[in-house]
């Protein structure tokens, strides 16, 4: 903790000696600490990871090659961290043993690493993951790609987790992994977490049922108990959804492929119906006129603008802020020629009032000598 304390103090006092010209005043630490919580406040990325945030049940399949598919349920709490500046999503699976989980999210700001990072940790295992990776508007899910050691193998797996922002109260995460000495991926989890009522209570394990009935009270449920009708989209159904009726039928598919009684066909339809429901989704783009008004959630931020008139209101936080912002709006690769000119001379203007500010500072206290 001291080290930790001591890196910090010898970090802001470096930057904050880069912010200082020779005639102005060392600042204290107390406005090195201000200044540097000023700066590291959470950006507008972070409100994409806030719909994290609230409680939440999950059903979670797994399928791993060579091996029959595996099914659960469980509880899941997202709540801030330091400020806002991180989400801690933590999960316990209803079945016993109990499987815990803990993931961190954040987004790493810093000039030449902007990018989203999840840290996992579980009780399954002594090691932590580490996946980072951007937002795609176009599907409104964060993709993240990483690497972990294959515990029987000794050999490094790569893997991409995709997390889906369906709705306010939907969210889908998807993992997969690459196959060793090729790129091929195998999906091999897909969780569908759905959003509760802050009071209602997490579920029960039953004790001293039949496996089936325990599934069933799960929530894990068995076709001939749950009255569930089994969706059977065509490929041309599907194409000609908009983005409301997608959501819904995704829905639908996700908890129809829980269900434990199945037959082997039914269910890779219900996968195929996944896959397509899945990948049409993310080829919608924001505009789309079959989306029917209906909006991803979170939506993404449009590009910065500001007149004139906002340039001269900027105090020097602020202006700090915009241009973090235009900086980010720049790496965008979808941006067209004239967008990108638009942002290169507003990064211009902010730049230029920024360096303005720090002169008038120099010269204020010079008058003060």
């Amino acid at each position: 903790m001291i080290q930790t304390v001591l890196a910090c103090s010898l970090f802001m006092t470096a930057s904050a000696f880069a912010r200082q010209d020779a005639t102005s005043e060392a600042p204290s630490l107390h406005e090195m600490m201000v200044l540097a919580m000023e700066e590291s406040k959470p950006l507008p990325e972070h409100d994409r990871i806030r719909s994290l945030i609230g409680s939440w049940q999950y059903s979670m399949l797994m399928t791993m090659p060579g091996m029959p598919a595996m099914r659960g349920t469980g509880t899941s709490r997202g709540s801030e961290l330091l400020g806002g500046r991180f989400i801690q999503f933590e999960s316990t699976s209803t079945e016993t043993p109990h499987v815990s989980n803990l993931h961190i999210f954040g987004y790493d700001g810093r000039k030449g690493r902007e990018s989203y990072f999840v840290l996992g940790l579980d009780t399954l295992g002594q090691y932590y993951t580490d996946p980072h990776g951007s937002w795609d508007p176009d599907s409104a899910s964060l993709q993240l790609v990483g690497e972990e050691m294959d515990a029987f193998t000794g050999t490094q797996q790569r893997f991409r987790q995709v997390y889906s922002f369906l709705t306010t109260n939907t969210i889908t995460c998807e993992v997969f992994i690459t196959k060793p000495g090729t790129d091929e991926e195998a999906r091999m989890l897909t969780i569908v977490y759905e959003r509760q009522p802050e009071s209602v209570s997490a579920p029960v394990t039953v004790t001293g049922t039949t496996e089936n009935e325990r599934l069933v009270d799960l929530g894990v449920r068995s076709h001939g108990a749950s009255k569930m009708t089994i969706p059977s989209h065509s490929m041309s159904d599907i194409e000609s959804m908009d983005r409301a009726s997608l959501q819904s039928s995704i829905l639908q598919i996700m908890r129809a492929r829980t269900l434990n009684d199945i037959e082997p066909q039914t269910r890779s339809s219900l996968d195929a119906q996944y896959d397509a429901a899945m990948s049409r989704i993310r080829s919608m783009r924001r505009g789309d006129t079959r989306t029917s008004g209906v909006r991803l959630q979170p939506p993404a931020p449009g590009l910065p603008a500001y007149s004139e008139a906002d340039l001269k209101a900027l105090d020097p936080a602020q202006a700090r802020r915009a241009l973090m912002e235009i900086a980010t709006a720049r790496r965008d690769p979808k941006l067209t020629p004239e967008e990108r000119e638009r942002l290169r001379i507003l990064f211009r203007e902010v730049y230029d009032q920024v360096q303005g500010m720090r002169k008038m500072r120099t010269s204020d206290l010079l008058d003060e000598d």
